[in-house]
C-alpha cells in the first residue's frame, strides 16, 4: 500500500498537514468512465436533435441506453430523459410518460426525472399524478439544499378553475432541448474504454 504524501496547505484542505499512517477507507465508488464512442454518439445524437431529426434522435439515445454499462446509471437515465423530452415535443405524451417512468426505475435518485415526469403528467391531463410528481420532485431539491424534510405549498396557477380548456396550448413547458453530453465524470478513461 503507498503511503500518503502530506500536500499542500490549500483552501480546500483544512489539515494539509496532517497525515495518518494508517489506510483510509475507500472513497466512494466513481461513476464508471464511458467510452469516447459512447460521447460521441451522444454528441451526435444532440446534433440530430437540433437539426429536426427527432426519430433518428430518439433512436440514437435508445441504442445509447443500451449500450451504455448497467454500473452508469445517471448517463443511462439521462438517456432515458432525452428521449421522453423528444417524445413530448413530438406530442406523444403517454409513450413520453412511459419512456420517463423507466428512466426513474433506471435511476430514482435523479431529480429531474419526477420533475419531467409531473409535467407530461399534466400534460396528459393527470392532474393528482402530475401534483405529486412536481411535490417529490421540490422535496428532493430542497433536500439536496440542506433544508431537511419539509412541506409542499400549494400554489394557484392559472386561472384559479379546474377548467385549462382556456389555457390550450399556451405556455408548454416542456424543454426544448436535450439534455446535454454526460458531466466531466462520464468523459472517456484511458485508451477509450468503458
Amino acid at each position: 500500500m503507498q503511503q500518503q504524501k502530506p500536500s499542500m496547505p490549500s483552501l480546500l484542505n483544512p489539515h494539509p498537514l496532517r497525515a495518518s499512517t494508517t489506510p483510509k477507507q475507500s472513497l466512494p465508488q466513481q461513476p464508471p468512465k464511458l467510452s469516447s464512442a459512447h460521447i460521441d454518439l451522444w454528441e451526435h445524437a444532440a446534433l440530430l436533435y437540433h437539426h429536426f431529426e427527432w426519430q433518428t434522435a430518439i433512436e440514437t439515445f435508445q441504442h445509447l441506453f443500451h449500450t451504455i454499462p448497467v454500473s452508469a446509471p445517471e448517463a443511462r437515465t439521462r438517456c432515458l430523459l432525452n428521449v421522453g423530452i423528444i417524445q413530448a415535443r413530438l406530442g406523444d405524451y403517454a409513450l413520453a410518460a412511459q419512456t420517463l417512468e423507466d428512466a426513474a426505475r433506471t435511476d430514482g435518485e435523479f431529480v429531474l426525472t419526477p420533475f419531467l415526469l409531473g409535467i407530461v403528467e399534466w400534460e396528459l391531463g393527470n392532474l393528482i399524478k402530475a401534483e405529486a410528481c412536481l411535490e417529490i420532485s421540490l422535496v428532493a431539491l430542497r433536500r439536496s439544499k440542506g433544508e431537511g424534510e419539509v412541506g409542499v405549498q400549494r400554489h394557484n396557477y392559472g386561472n384559479g378553475t379546474d377548467d385549462d380548456d382556456d389555457n390550450e396550448g399556451k405556455g408548454k413547458v416542456i424543454p426544448s432541448f436535450p439534455i446535454e453530453t454526460p458531466p466531466a465524470c462520464f468523459s472517456a478513461g484511458e485508451g477509450g474504454s468503458v
